[in-house]
């Protein structure tokens, strides 16, 4: 994973242990699953949703692209769990929002990458921020006792996706889930 998405950013946390938890969550949530929406599907008009969801998706893209690097438009539509069609939009909306470049590789001119570029890259830095400081505030108004309790959920859950070793010692990465929550 990119530095950029495991950078701290609770210095905006007036308690640094919820900046600390809010930093653990976010980077837990990554792992195993893209951000989804800030707001319920059904909040606003129709213009106003689909603006959202195509921001969403762009969010989606940078993200993905901040964590595995440079992506094909095939790698990049299983990365987001979208049809070729779809990853071939967002790319091309990120692409005129200059967040995105284009190569042509090398050996196969048929085959275009795609990587951040240094304006991307400082996108994702916003949006992680955004997000841990929204972290932040949910955390910060609730108990201590609702705190500690987080805290152990944190630690269950980065157990849980981690990758787990086997009788000879090798890694292996546990399960993932899709889109639906169906388990691969």
């Amino acid at each position: 994973m990119s530095t950029y998405l495991q950078e701290t950013t609770h210095a905006g946390a007036e308690d640094p242990e919820i900046g600390e938890i809010a930093d653990r969550l976010f980077q837990l949530v990554l792992r195993f699953r893209p951000p989804r929406p800030l707001h319920p599907a059904g909040e606003g008009d129709d213009a106003t949703r689909e603006q959202h969801r195509q921001r969403h998706g762009q969010m989606r893209l940078l993200i993905a692209l901040a964590r595995e690097g440079p992506l094909t438009g095939q790698d990049l539509a299983r990365a987001l769990d979208v049809s070729p069609p779809t990853a071939s939009v967002l790319a091309k909306k990120a692409y005129e929002e200059g967040w995105v470049e284009r190569q042509r590789d090398a050996g196969d001119s048929r085959i275009v990458w795609l990587e951040l570029t240094p304006a991307g890259r400082e996108r994702v830095r916003t949006l992680r921020t955004e997000r841990v400081r929204k972290l932040e505030r949910m955390i910060a108004a609730r108990t201590d006792l609702d705190r500690a309790e987080i805290r152990q959920a944190i630690d269950v859950l980065t157990r849980l996706f981690s990758p787990a070793p086997d009788a000879e010692g090798d890694a292996h990465e546990p399960m993932a889930t899709t889109a639906g929550g169906d388990r691969r």
